[in-house]
């Protein structure tokens, strides 16, 4: 290996293990999604579950689509899945930054970009009309619950 490789390694090595900042900019945590999260090999950790109930009955967990035999090529319910499950992590993300101490219908969370995303992924899963709540689960604990949401109006919104 040449000096100018073995610099840049180091460089590379150095810089991954700096402590994790928050990004500021809002360009450069757009552009994040160009770049790989190298960071995810880091740590195992379970994956969080995003679950909904219709007027009080059991949790349905909304999870990966059934693949079919022509999955390895073009699989938009595969891809829309991953993106749903993606949106579900931002959300645990950005909530395990905040006080632990908050409610789960604190005003600081319901404002959250995702936390809307979430309810409205949350929403397409369930009847029309029904009352309803999702919840996201992580190692088998309630990390956060929405409060009830209403039928009718709440489809129209």
């Amino acid at each position: 290996m040449s000096t100018a490789a073995l610099v840049a390694l180091a460089l590379v090595i150095a810089v991954s293990l700096r402590a994790r900042r928050p990004v500021q900019s809002m360009l450069i945590s757009r552009l994040r999604v160009l770049l790989p999260a190298w960071r995810f090999f880091d740590r195992p950790t379970s994956a969080p579950v995003l679950a909904v109930r219709a007027g009080g009955g059991p949790w349905i967990g909304i999870g990966a689509a059934a693949r079919g035999p022509l999955s390895w090529a073009i699989a938009p319910a595969g891809n829309l899945a991953l993106a749903y499950h993606g949106v579900v992590e931002q959300l645990v993300a950005e909530v395990s930054e905040l006080d632990a101490a908050l409610a789960h219908d604190a005003p600081v969370i319901v404002a959250l970009v995702s936390y809307e995303l979430v309810t409205r992924i949350a929403r397409e899963h369930v009847p029309a009309g029904a009352a309803w709540q999702w919840r996201i689960q992580v190692d088998d604990e309630d990390f956060l619950v929405s409060p009830e949401l209403g039928g009718v109006t709440e489809r129209a919104a």
